[in-house]
């Protein structure tokens, strides 16, 4: 029995460690804050629901043939959390770098397409049942003068979530209900842009629903109608201060309770 125990005392430490290292790798391919910093003022909640998470967030900037520079930032939410879901994060992550920095791809809606795609074929998902996949909110940002920018959203089940500054209200635009990756049927057939003209001062937002759906000790969730109401309460506030109000009104919903799934939320505020 001892032995036994041993054993098992080993081959946990074995898999901690394990997966220790596999959350550095993760965090690895996270956007660093000085590289956000450098292009948003910005806020980013990331709270794995196990040690790695099944949550990403994405950052790229290209230089387009014109000299245009064209910022690309996606939140996405993969099928699953812990390990399954930090390995389906880390080819999401690879292939949406290789469909808009190798293979220039630049439109929103042709990058899911183009993903869905890739990810299938990855996954083989036309001779097995996977229903691993994603639900992505993605923008690309193009400044066209100074202070105007051209912002370029395209969702896979995931909205996108702005405020002009002034306004009394947040924009929500939501995403086609089409998957990345699955054999769920889907309701839209393509991926559709929606383009929005926003100015320096407006701020975007994106989020997976692990922070709407946590439950506090009496089994109610947050929602997403309290989360939108939190950020019109204070989105006149410093950016990074939203997110430490949106962090303090987490922990105080939950409570006791135990986190339920991988939660992002990031605020962008255009410069």
């Amino acid at each position: 029995i001892e032995s036994q125990r041993d054993e098992l005392e080993h081959r946990n430490k074995q898999t901690k460690s394990s997966i220790e290292y596999a959350q550095t790798i993760q965090q690895a391919i996270l956007p660093s804050s000085e590289v956000l910093d450098s292009h948003f003022a910005n806020f980013v909640l990331y709270q794995p629901k196990d040690v790695v998470s099944g949550d990403f967030y994405w950052f790229t900037k290209v230089v387009r043939s014109d000299g245009n520079i064209r910022k690309f930032f996606a939140v996405v939410d993969c099928t699953g959390h812990g390990v399954p879901g930090a390995f389906m994060s880390m080819i999401g992550s690879r292939l949406r770098s290789e469909i808009v920095n190798e293979r220039k791809i630049y439109s929103p809606a042709k990058v899911l397409s183009a993903l869905n795609g890739m990810l299938n074929k990855i996954l083989k998902q036309e001779s097995n049942d996977s229903f691993d996949g994603m639900d992505v909110a993605l923008c690309s940002v193009e400044q066209i003068t100074a202070g105007r920018y051209l912002v370029t959203y395209s969702g896979a089940n995931r909205p996108f979530v702005f405020h002009r500054k002034g306004a009394t209200n947040l924009t929500v635009i939501k995403g086609n209900r089409k998957s990345i990756g699955g054999i769920l049927p889907d309701i839209d057939a393509e991926f559709d842009n929606h383009l929005v003209d926003l100015e320096t001062g407006d701020t975007l937002f994106f989020f997976t629903d692990g922070y709407s759906d946590q439950n506090n000790p009496p089994g109610r969730k947050f929602t997403t109608q309290n989360l939108y109401g939190l950020l019109i309460n204070y989105i006149n506030q410093p950016i990074e201060k939203i997110g430490k109000v949106l962090l303090s009104s987490y922990k105080a919903h939950k409570g006791d309770s135990k986190q339920r799934d991988d939660i992002t939320v990031v605020g962008l505020r255009l410069l």
